[in-house]
C-alpha cells in the first residue's frame, strides 16, 4: 500500500507542476501580449522542431495513414448564411453586417451584368440631377 500511495503522490505532484509551469503561468504571463511574445520566442519553437523532427515526423506520417488527414470544421455557404441569420437574431451582429457578409458569399455566383448599372440609367440620373438644379 505504501508503494502505491507514493506513486499516487508522485503523479499528483508532477501533474500539478506541469499544469502550473506549463499552462497557468505562461498563459497568465502572455495573455496580453501573446503576439509579441510569440514573435520574439519563435526561434525557440524552430529549435525544438528541428530537435524533435526525427521522432515526430514518422509518428505524424503513421497517424496520417491510420487516421486519415485532419478534416477540420468546414461549413457550406447555406450553413454560413443560416449561422449569420441566427447571429443577427441574437444581436451578435447587426443587420447591415450580415448583408455585407452574405453578399460576399454570393459574389461568386453573380455575373457582371447583375451587379452593374446600365449606362443609360447613369445618363438619365445625371440629366435629371442637372434639370432639378
Amino acid at each position: 500500500m505504501d508503494s502505491m500511495f507514493q506513486g499516487v503522490i508522485g503523479l499528483v505532484i508532477s501533474t500539478s507542476i506541469i499544469t502550473v509551469f506549463g499552462e497557468i503561468i505562461p498563459q497568465a504571463a502572455c495573455s496580453r501580449y501573446a503576439l509579441a511574445v510569440g514573435a520574439k520566442t519563435a526561434w525557440i519553437m524552430y529549435i525544438f522542431m528541428v530537435i524533435t523532427f526525427p521522432c515526430s515526423f514518422p509518428i505524424a506520417a503513421i497517424l496520417d495513414k491510420v487516421l486519415g488527414e485532419e478534416v477540420g470544421n468546414v461549413l457550406s455557404k447555406n450553413q454560413m448564411k443560416k449561422m449569420l441569420s441566427s447571429l443577427e437574431d441574437e444581436n451578435v451582429i447587426k443587420s447591415n453586417e450580415r448583408k455585407i457578409i452574405q453578399a460576399a458569399l454570393d459574389l461568386q455566383e453573380k455575373t457582371t451584368e447583375e451587379v452593374m448599372t446600365p449606362i443609360e440609367d447613369v445618363y438619365m440620373l445625371d440629366i435629371n440631377t442637372k434639370l432639378n438644379q
